[in-house]
């Protein structure tokens, strides 16, 4: 399947927020956050943080799901790093490999490779 991954964007809000919801009330998620937590993630997503950056997977005008990466530096390491926070695909999109291209894109979804 085609798609695009692209930052997260103000007409997104709603939808990403849906999806957070379902996400945050199943068994992969051990913490059920809150609507005031998600909209505050969604919120620094997309006004740009440094530390935060938000993702949707669309195809043809139509999410299918999104991720949030968070960035953090490693002492062990000396540079960056990025830890996929969030990674969630709508039922309808599981299984076309969206998930598994993101992940062997490495660091951020939405930046090139990053050792």
């Amino acid at each position: 399947m085609e798609f695009t991954i692209r930052n997260m964007m103000e007409q997104d809000k709603q939808e990403v927020l849906d999806m957070m919801r379902v996400f945050y009330a199943s068994p992969a998620v051990q913490s059920n956050g809150s609507d005031e937590i998600f909209e505050n993630d969604i919120r620094t997503c997309i006004e740009g943080s440094p530390y935060l950056e938000g993702y949707v997977f669309e195809n043809e005008g139509q999410l299918l799901g999104y991720a949030m990466a968070a960035k953090s530096f490693s002492t062990e390491f000396g540079k960056q790093c990025v830890w996929i926070e969030d990674l969630y695909m709508k039922p309808e999109s599981r299984g076309l490999g969206i998930g598994s291209k993101v992940c062997r894109r490495g660091g951020s979804p939405g930046s090139g490779r990053r050792k």
